[in-house]
């Protein structure tokens, strides 16, 4: 769900080609991961989901705090 404006260091979910997760160290080649742009990191969807999950409840209240939702 995407609330307000995206930018490009935004986290995003992606298929990821290569690499392992920055937090599990689980392979990630051909599953769903989460990147994040700005500390260029990827984390497979069993531990990215709860840094999803922050951000969204982050854009969210600054959606409503800007007016912009």
């Amino acid at each position: 769900m995407s609330y307000g404006r995206r930018y490009s260091g935004d986290p995003r979910w992606t298929t990821a080609r290569f690499g392992e997760c920055a937090k599990c160290k689980k392979p990630l080649a051909g599953k769903r991961a989460l990147f994040i742009p700005n500390g260029k990191t990827c984390l497979c969807e069993e531990c990215g989901r709860p840094e999803m999950a922050t951000f969204e409840a982050a854009a969210f209240d600054e959606a409503v705090m800007t007016g912009t939702w």
